[in-house]
């Protein structure tokens, strides 16, 4: 009955930062998102059936999500899912209120998110089970490997920035989209910018891993590979989530962060702080690119992606793995295609539910969380042993990934197979340490 009650105030209070996330989250969206980024399709057309709906699919979610928030200690999935509740699906439940969604698309929505959870249950609880390769405990030979790996990363970020960028290094975020386009146009064949994806993942937990140990001149190296990276194509999400990597991993007070909630809260903080420096200063650049651009625009794009594939045929991943076995999709560029029609002529990559109606239609609700919920337990076979604060800056990168990138493009793409690589070599050599 102790437990049971433990439980009972554990979710109450659970309830109540969802609930006030969400208030903040809806102010942010209505006095500055729709003030100023009304030409890129955000609005206000609230109706007092869209509210209503709205705060029933977040109490849905509240409900299914509650145990992922609620245990002391987490695995990497529940650290995962955590994030990406807070980061698309409560942004969701927000743009229902303003009016954005058709019926049906809310619908193939929830289903969506209660598979994820009803999976990532399963495979918690037991009921669904992988086989675990057993690696041998060579800890010299397994740390040697992954030096060796790192070393690598770097050297591949910095003849990359050398050949195609001439060692550049860029401290501005507003000509991201023009080192994009260079780097799209340049020459690098494509088997090296797997390397280069490859390598700044790898940086990443490098980065993770060192701040975690206090080898902070292995963190200046590598921080350094990665703004030599951000130079070369302007990829905002790398850099910032080195930035968050570090924040992270010196946070004092390590078990603090074991509690999801945490980072319930500290979401809820963020958010709030870009609301107060606006209505100090009136500057929105902290709304602009937390609330808007890693918040609202997944959930925005989600939309998108199912409205363009509502009357086509799904791409069935014929412009992603499946071209590499000869396949040609009949919508080259997608994230192009998406930009100009829904979201002012920007590449609109999206993740989650949107890479999944877009290559499998309505049967993407049920067979992506499947794949999603499976990647998860192999990583949290990788990352057993490990500390909870390095475990939620790698969790911080992937769902973030997740989030703005199509499933099997943030696989091989953009590293996270060679970051469920490079940890399960960190679990095998020096478990608790970490």
């Amino acid at each position: 009955m102790k437990i049971s009650l433990v439980n009972l105030k554990q979710f109450i209070l659970y309830f109540i930062l969802i609930f006030a996330y969400r208030i903040v989250l809806d102010w942010g969206y209505r006095c500055i998102v729709v003030r100023y980024y009304d030409y890129m399709g955000y609005y206000n057309a609230q109706t007092d059936v869209f509210f209503w709906i709205s705060y029933l699919c977040l109490i849905t979610g509240i409900m299914a999500s509650g145990y992922c928030f609620i245990k002391t200690e987490s695995n990497i999935s529940s650290k995962i899912i955590a994030l990406l509740y807070l980061i698309v699906y409560v942004p969701f439940t927000s743009l229902i209120r303003f009016g954005h969604f058709p019926c049906r698309f809310i619908l193939l929505n929830i289903i969506y998110w209660l598979n994820i959870l009803l999976f990532n249950w399963l495979g918690s609880s037991g009921k669904l089970k992988l086989t675990a390769y057993k690696m041998r405990n060579n800890n010299t030979a397994l740390k040697l490997f992954f030096w060796m790996a790192i070393i690598a990363a770097w050297f591949i970020i910095i003849g990359v920035s050398g050949k195609y960028a001439n060692f550049h290094l860029n401290f501005s975020l507003e000509n991201v989209y023009e080192l994009r386009a260079q780097a799209k146009a340049d020459s690098m064949p494509k088997i090296m910018r797997y390397f280069f994806g490859w390598a700044r993942a790898a940086s990443l937990v490098a980065i993770a891993y060192y701040t975690n140990k206090k080898r902070y001149i292995y963190v200046i190296v590598s921080f350094f590979v990665l703004l030599l990276s951000f130079g070369y194509d302007g990829s905002k999400g790398i850099l910032f989530s080195g930035i968050i990597v570090v924040l992270i991993n010196i946070v004092p007070g390590k078990q603090l962060l074991r509690d999801n909630k945490v980072i319930l809260l500290g979401v809820t903080l963020v958010v709030l702080l870009g609301n107060v420096v606006y209505l100090i200063s009136g500057n929105y650049s902290l709304v602009s690119y937390i609330t808007r651009r890693t918040l609202y625009t997944p959930a925005h794009l989600n939309w998108a992606y199912y409205d363009y594939f509502l009357l086509r045929t799904p791409d069935y991943f014929r412009g992603s793995f499946l071209r590499h076995f000869g396949f040609s999709t009949p919508y080259p560029n997608l994230a192009l295609l998406i930009g100009a029609e829904y979201a002012n002529n920007f590449s609109a990559n999206n993740g989650m539910f949107g890479d999944a109606y877009a290559n499998l239609g309505a049967a993407g609700v049920i067979v992506m969380p499947v794949l999603i919920i499976a990647f998860f337990k192999v990583l949290d076979r990788c990352t057993s042993e490990l500390d909870g604060l390095f475990c939620l800056s790698i969790a911080s990168y992937i769902a973030l990934e997740l989030a703005d990138s199509a499933f099997f493009s943030s696989l091989l793409s953009h590293g996270l197979l060679i970051i469920a690589l490079l940890v399960s070599l960190i679990n095998k050599a020096d478990k608790k340490k970490v």
